[in-house]
């Protein structure tokens, strides 16, 4: 099976489950597990945060946005010579990746017969049901099952050590905007300098995985409240 999936946490759900080396095709976003820089770039932003200021990135936005023209630039000549049987495109935030729409009226055209798989929970649930659905439509259900219980045996076990605690902390919430977890000196070797944020890792607890029922910018961190 020929697989190609348009975002990260699919990406990820599919390497997760052992259907690596079915993934032909990813998006520019998705840089998890490092196998996945590895293959074909089949959607990327218009936009080079890189090498722009977020002033720029705003205006170029707005340019494109007034034009109406997409954020992203989906590559419908790989689409068409590869013809993958399943594509995992999302449909919760227009801005941050290729939308299941751009991807039906793309694949239309070429090979109707490709089944889309369209991922947008909003709920730990949900989260969970995506997982099942990918695994039963890529012929991995046992695989997805056993990852979906991990998963839920971890969320149990977290939400049964809050039932016992006998006070409960304040707590503050500071996010960032598009910043990679590489850019902070304690969680990777990087050419950053963050000392706060290296005292901040030291005396406290540091997450190397974590989930979300929207795994893409705003909406992601909308999740959290």
């Amino acid at each position: 099976m020929k697989i190609c999936s348009l975002l990260p946490s699919g990406t990820e759900i599919l390497f997760a489950i052992g259907l690596g080396d079915q993934v032909a095709g990813v998006s520019d976003l998705c840089d998890y597990p490092a196998e996945a820089l590895t293959k074909p770039v089949v959607s990327r932003s218009k936009l080079d945060s890189s090498d722009l200021s977020s002033a720029e990135v705003e205006s170029e936005m707005q340019r494109l946005l007034a034009a109406g023209e997409d954020l992203s630039q989906l590559e419908r000549e790989w689409l068409a010579e590869n013809k993958p049987d399943v594509i995992l495109p999302q449909d919760v935030c227009y801005f941050c990746e290729v939308n299941a729409g751009q991807v039906q009226e793309a694949v239309s055209d070429f090979f109707p017969a490709a089944e889309l798989i369209v991922l947008q929970p909003r709920s730990m649930d949900e989260i969970l049901a995506s997982i099942r659905q990918i695994g039963k439509v890529c012929r991995a259900e046992v695989a997805a099952g056993e990852l979906v219980d991990q998963i839920q045996s971890r969320s149990d076990s977290g939400a049964g050590k809050l039932e016992m605690a006998t006070t409960q902390p304040n707590i503050l919430l500071i996010t960032t905007d598009q910043q990679r977890y590489d850019t902070a000196g304690a969680a990777a070797p990087s050419f950053m300098r963050t000392p706060h944020f290296d005292q901040l890792a030291r005396e406290g607890i540091t997450f190397s995985r974590a989930y979300t029922s929207c795994p893409i910018c705003v909406p992601s961190r909308v999740s959290i409240m």
